[in-house]
């Protein structure tokens, strides 16, 4: 089978960059403290979309707890991106353990969520 990108995938994508083409004209992150969770759960579901395209192209064996898996990984290199820019910029991409820890939980449940959608589509 081969590697094809899906709709959802796609729409994921558009709804992540218009998402932070938003935040950059409106500076929505410090004006709405819940946009952080809306945009990192986008995030997630656009990784999930991206590797329940992968495994359902070439893995068929717990292809979705391994999806969870590598988007939670993703999400935390995510995070350790966002601390070490912190780190060598001065910035605050990050406000703290729980900050970090709710974007992982959030990017986490996204996989989920989409997982539990293309299982239901399945069967």
């Amino acid at each position: 089978m081969r590697f094809s990108i899906s709709p959802e995938t796609k729409f994921a994508f558009v709804l992540l960059v218009i998402a932070e083409i938003l935040n950059l004209v409106f500076d929505l992150y410090n004006l709405y403290v819940g946009y952080d969770v809306i945009t990192h759960f986008i995030g997630g579901v656009l990784v999930a979309t991206i590797m329940a395209d992968f495994v359902k192209a070439y893995i068929n064996d717990h292809a979705h707890a391994l999806n969870v898996l590598v988007t939670v990984g993703i999400g935390a290199l995510w995070e350790l991106a966002e601390f070490a820019t912190d780190m060598l910029t001065g910035w605050s991409l990050q406000f703290g353990l729980r900050d970090t820890m709710g974007d992982l939980l959030v990017v986490f449940c996204a996989a989920l969520v989409v997982n539990a959608i293309y299982i239901l589509k399945k069967n």
